[in-house]
């Protein structure tokens, strides 16, 4: 028995912004709007610059680290990067990038840690059930590069094509 319908539609303002199921609407919104109404917590929005020819894969974060997105990317230009939480994880050793630890949430079999990169940032991460994370606390992580998400400034996703790891 599903707790949702086998198909979705997400309207916003009268417009249909994606028909699938469930799952197709969470892992590939076809919208920023669509990103940020699906899931909890919310999805993470960064603003990135992605840097032309030879370096056009690679998402330069406000803080100044970069992610490689292991898609194949438009020409360079500023862009929009979510990522789920989920997506985000702390690592114990260098991570992407690092962030001042805000808020952390014990749920059981999982940790949410909300944080602010060196930029002011706001990020969510996911860490163990068992996190030693506290507030105040400097911690890395690293991205999912398979779950990234890549909208232009019309909020319309980029769907290129991944490459092999």
């Amino acid at each position: 028995m599903n707790a949702l319908a086998d198909r979705i539609v997400v309207l916003n303002n009268c417009r249909i912004e994606q028909i699938g199921t469930p799952m197709e609407v969470y892992s590939n919104p076809a919208t920023r709007f669509v990103a940020g109404f699906i899931g909890s917590p919310a999805m993470n929005f960064l603003q990135v610059e992605l840097s032309g020819n030879d370096e056009a894969k690679l998402a330069k974060l406000g803080d100044g680290s970069k992610i490689d997105m292991n898609i194949r990317v438009p020409a360079g230009g500023s862009y929009e990067l979510d990522v789920r939480p989920e997506a985000v994880r702390v690592t114990e050793s260098e991570g992407t990038t690092s962030g001042k630890a805000t808020v952390v949430e014990h749920l059981g079999d999982r940790t949410l840690v909300y944080m602010q990169l060196a930029d002011g940032t706001p990020i969510i991460a996911q860490d163990g059930g068992r996190s030693q994370v506290s507030p105040g606390d400097v911690v890395n992580v690293s991205f999912d590069t398979s779950e990234l998400h890549l909208f232009d400034t019309d909020g319309k996703s980029y769907h290129g094509d991944r490459q092999d790891a």
